[in-house]
């Protein structure tokens, strides 16, 4: 008669899973490029008017975030209050075209703020470029702000003592490369005997052939150039990203709660603001770093230092990623700092219904009130810009008052996004994104009990197998990590019946080795088997099984 057998449950983590999302609009090959439609100045004008009097506005209504916010904010505001446009330069694009134009303001004779302004299509700012402070004017009395351009005459008395034939009369071309060096090239043309030489600086850092990388202003026109065809690849379509965060939202309300009545705020407290001068990368990278650094001052992550997050952040998505990139890169950095990371996203198109929308800010204001800051895309405007935002706030069903905050990576002053654009009866057209820390699945409970060597004796030859988790289980992933083998044998059991538990937290196994001629149910007397679980399994966040219970 068979009636007892020994059973080894064992638990292998083989890694994790990482899965990726991205937006493909995959570019027609072969045809000709148009020629992009070229903004005029006095429209380009407009938009950076526009851009300083929202960062006056900044000034007057922004919260206070840190002691003595107000006050600083309000004597920036009357700094600045009157200054107009004065001065101006055009640069050209990767493509020889006029692609930005930087503005000088003015007020009392004294440049006190600079702004560049994209000059394609329907235009976009750029650069949030120079700003004048009270506080800068202490200090240095006679500082003022001026146009990148002034820098052609620095360089120009410099080259003159490094022996290159140049003076104040030497034609020059001026170029806007955004996301190479500083951003800023001027290209000199030398006579030298019968020969007309160029020599390509930056203008913040030099000749480039004294710099590391991209020794010739054609190799970064030429990098710009396939960086920019990416991006059009990239460029984000609604049903696709609709499709790729359907996954990453599980867990999330969906249940009509939004938007409550009266006044709302959903803040997250503490959330650190890094700049792209500070960490040298693009407002990609530092928002992401911004969320990184929030938690590890909350004791996760291994200590690592902001530099190191933008730089890994960098390497994983590229400086201006497809937003669709971004929970891709919180997982990645995630696991080269020692912790798993959820991920999460959404994205609200300009022509949103009314449903779609409070479906979106419903979890949207969810991450939020679970204390967990967003990369927030604000991509009414090619190239877009990537902010990280740690509060949403408004009265009730008025959607025209509802507003993010965020940090926009350029200044230190919190800046707000109007989610409703009532002049043009359309939502600002955003994605969001997000990763945290989380506990990965374990096993806590096994019957028979599990046993690193000799495992359980005497066990009931009909006896059920029950494996508990410590978290909700995706049952396919679990079911097919499974395998029980016959080590007498070296053949494999049947899984005839599963049964899920105590919301999907505890499996059964009801399970026959073909061994046994003599029955259809059940185990072999006097054997020996052992129950593998695969590093497969995972819960229904995605998160796979920590085997070890080292917490990875």
């Amino acid at each position: 008669m068979r009636s007892f057998t020994t059973i080894f449950i064992a638990l292998f983590c083989l890694g994790f899973v990482f899965g990726q999302t991205q937006g493909n609009d995959v570019l027609a090959m072969g045809r000709k490029v148009k020629k992009p439609k070229i903004l005029s100045i006095e429209e380009c004008k407009k938009i950076a008017e526009k851009d300083f009097q929202t960062h006056l506005d900044i000034k007057l209504y922004a919260p206070e975030v840190h002691p003595g916010d107000k006050e600083r904010n309000l004597a920036e505001y009357n700094f600045l209050n009157g200054a107009k446009i004065t001065d101006w330069t055009v640069y050209l694009g990767y493509d020889d075209l006029p692609y930005a134009v930087e503005f000088l303001f003015k007020k009392d004779g004294r440049g006190v703020y600079a702004n560049t302004v994209w000059m394609r299509n329907e235009g976009g700012m750029l650069d949030g470029g120079g700003l004048l402070t009270p506080e800068v004017l202490k200090q240095y009395p006679d500082a003022q702000v001026t146009l990148t351009s002034n820098k052609v005459f620095e360089w120009i008395d410099t080259l003159k003592k490094w022996g290159y034939p140049i003076t104040e009369s030497t034609p020059y071309r001026l170029y806007y490369l955004r996301g190479i060096h500083s951003g800023y090239f001027a290209v000199f043309l030398l006579n030298k005997g019968d020969t007309l030489n160029e020599l390509e600086i930056d203008l913040y850092e030099g000749p480039l052939q004294n710099l590391s990388y991209f020794r010739s202003l054609k190799e970064i026109k030429e990098a710009v150039r396939v960086r920019h065809e990416e991006q059009q690849k990239r460029h984000i379509k609604t049903e696709e990203v609709e499709k790729a965060i359907e996954d990453l939202n599980k867990g999330c309300p969906g249940k009509g709660s939004f938007p409550p009545e009266g006044h709302f705020d959903y803040k997250v407290d503490n959330v650190p603001n890094y700049l792209q001068e500070f960490l040298g990368h693009h407002c990609g990278p530092t928002s992401c770093t911004d969320v990184m650094m929030y938690w590890q001052n909350k004791g996760y992550l291994d200590g690592s230092t902001p530099d190191k997050y933008a730089d890994d952040f960098a390497q994983a998505i590229g400086e201006d990623p497809s937003p669709t990139d971004i929970p891709k890169g919180f997982k990645e950095v995630g696991r080269l700092h020692d912790e798993t990371f959820q991920v999460a996203a959404g994205y609200l198109p300009s022509d949103a219904s009314l449903p779609q929308a409070y479906r979106f800010f419903e979890n949207f204001v969810y991450q939020l009130g679970e204390a967990r800051p967003v990369v927030l895309c604000d991509i009414r405007e090619s190239p877009g810009h990537a902010n990280c935002c740690w509060e949403f706030e408004g009265e009730g069903n008025d959607k025209s008052t509802w507003k993010y905050w965020v940090w926009n990576t350029w200044n230190t002053t919190p800046t707000p996004i109007t989610a409703w654009i009532q002049a043009e009866n359309k939502w600002c057209k955003v994605f969001y994104a997000l990763g945290w820390p989380v506990e990965p699945p374990e096993v806590h409970y096994t019957d028979p009990p599990s046993g690193e060597k000799d495992g359980a004796e005497d066990v009931d030859i009909y006896k059920d197998i029950l494996i508990a988790f410590t978290k909700t289980m995706d049952r396919a992933s679990v079911e097919s990590a499974i395998e029980i083998k016959n080590l007498d044998k070296n053949s494999l059991v049947e899984i005839r019946e599963i049964e899920w538990l105590e919301q999907d937290k505890t499996i059964i196994l009801r399970v026959y080795d073909p061994v046994v001629k003599n029955d259809t149910t059940g185990l072999q007397f006097n054997t020996n088997y052992l129950v593998k679980i695969k590093g497969t399994a995972k819960d229904t966040s995605g998160i796979t099984l920590d085997g070890n219970k080292n917490g990875k």
